[in-house]
């Protein structure tokens, strides 16, 4: 029998829009298929906040044929016809980000520019980069994936609460989504 090992896991994340601008590996607007690398400068201004709490989700749609055995309808196989995964990210620091997803802002909120219309925009694709540590500050899982995103939960303030925004992230296709899962050693 294996034993396996106890960590606390911090999270880290940052979300880019779909449409931005980055500059490494070299110049592109961030899409499906156009993604910055490690070396890209912005990274830091996409920072979702300090995460709090997090939760990764595996979806699952399946069908179960039947065949009689030899009267009686026994399970045949199982079927699966859908999967997806979901992560929620709850961070207890309030960014530009959220303000964008939660009201629907059309235009990237910033220093200079903090004027928008509500609801102009619908929720929004982007590239999510998770990264998460173990209670000894080493690196068991990273990700890189293609989402739409959204604030979900509402935006609860008040009475001496933390503003905690909750970070809806629903994985989609692309053919650059990756993850990592680090040192066996450290969870086995």
């Amino acid at each position: 029998m294996q034993d396996t090992n106890s960590h606390a896991l911090g999270s880290h994340a940052w979300f880019i829009p779909e449409g931005r601008a980055f500059t490494s590996p070299a110049p592109g607007n961030v899409a499906v298929d156009a993604w910055p690398d490690a070396d890209e400068a912005t990274w830091a201004n996409y920072n979702i906040g300090d995460v709090a709490s997090c939760e990764d989700t595996k979806n699952v749609e399946t069908v179960e044929p039947r065949k009689p055995s030899p009267g009686a309808l026994v399970r045949k196989d199982i079927i699966t016809l859908f999967q997806s995964l979901d992560f929620k990210l709850v961070t207890n620091s309030l960014r530009r980000a959220a303000f964008e997803l939660f009201y629907g802002s059309a235009v990237q909120l910033t220093e200079e520019e903090g004027t928008f219309v509500p609801l102009a925009a619908t929720p929004v694709k982007g590239l999510l980069k998770i990264q998460r540590y173990t209670h000894e500050n080493e690196l068991v899982f990273a990700a890189d994936l293609w989402v739409r995103a959204e604030i979900t939960g509402g935006m609860k303030g008040g009475n001496g609460e933390i503003t905690k925004p909750e970070f809806s992230f629903k994985l989609l296709d692309s053919d650059l989504n990756t993850m990592f899962f680090g040192d066996d050693s450290l969870l086995a």
